[in-house]
Order: structure tokens, then sequence, then C-alpha cells
């Protein structure tokens, strides 16, 4: 079952999809349903920027 989002936390959302955005990162906006499944799919997303992270600063070294 959806759990509705909150204005104080719908907010929140769009102003880190305008860090993403003004990064230049590319991502997919993808629904949620209650707030364990946010926070599995907020962990996954950490570990891709981080590897993306990773991957810049490797290429800056070259």
């Amino acid at each position: 079952m959806l759990t509705k989002c909150s204005p104080v936390t719908m907010r929140a959302n769009l102003k880190n999809v305008e860090s993403l955005m003004k990064a230049g990162i590319d991502f997919v906006a993808v629904p949620v349903r209650d707030p364990e499944h946010k926070k599995e799919l907020l962990t996954q997303s950490m570990e891709m920027l981080i590897q993306l992270a990773n991957e810049a600063s490797a290429s800056n070294k070259k």
C-alpha cells in the first residue's frame, strides 16, 4: 500500500532533485511504497553516488 508523501517531505525530495540536476547527474524518479522501501532505495542511491564520485576521482588522477 502506498503511503502519501507529506508536503514537507516532497519539498525536501525536490530540493535533492535540484542538487542532482545542478551536478549534471542523470537520475530516475522512482515512486516508493512506504518508508522502508524508500530507505532501501536511498541506500542504493547513496552507494551509486559514492561509486560515481570514486570513478570521477580516479579519472581526475589520470
